[in-house]
């Protein structure tokens, strides 16, 4: 069905190939977006924002690339953007708390910190090679080709080390699909 959409696209995204483009690639976004955030609600305001940039855009969109790569791409910044977000508020809240010498214990926090633990715990269970390349992918924010270029190695080769790593991390700690229902 995509292959015709982007043949038949216009230079100029229309009102109805948008539409076409929504009803197509929403659900496998917010399968992937939920996955990376972890929460449903977060998960579809970044979709709308994913949406909104394409609107605006479109006028400068070349739709012979992959519209599939590009909208993953806004979304990946803006979940960043969310979490550099978060991460700054978090920082701050905390400076907050110490000046005014509040005895307070913020549950989130705590959340948060069990889950990158627990994260941590089973990426250390990884064999050496794949824990590296999945640590340079996923948390340095390296590329396929930078990393197969660093360790000699082909990008085949890094997509299949961090397929494993990701079913193996999903195994171990417990999803069950129930947002995620994408490969490994």
């Amino acid at each position: 069905m995509m292959e015709a959409l982007q043949l038949n696209t216009p230079k100029i995204l229309d009102r109805k190939t948008f539409n076409e483009i929504y009803d197509t690639y929403y659900q496998d976004l917010l399968r992937k977006f939920v996955f990376l955030i972890g929460s449903q609600e977060r998960a579809e305001d970044i979709i709308q924002e994913v949406f909104l940039k394409i609107w605006k855009q479109r006028r400068q969109i070349d739709f012979s690339l992959s519209l599939r790569s590009y909208m993953m791409r806004i979304g990946h910044n803006l979940i960043m953007d969310y979490y550099r977000h978060h991460r700054v508020e978090k920082k701050f809240e905390a400076r907050y708390k110490r000046q005014n010498n509040i005895n307070y214990i913020d549950v989130d926090e705590l959340f948060h910190e069990d889950q990158m633990s627990r994260l941590e715990n089973v990426v250390n269970k990884l064999p050496p090679k794949r824990r590296l390349i999945f640590k340079l992918c996923k948390f340095e924010d390296k590329s396929y080709k930078e990393v197969s270029e660093l360790l000699n190695v082909s990008q085949s080769t890094i997509c299949d080390h961090i397929v494993k790593a990701k079913r193996f991390i999903k195994s171990e700690l417990g999803f069950k699909g129930h947002y995620y229902r994408g490969r490994a």
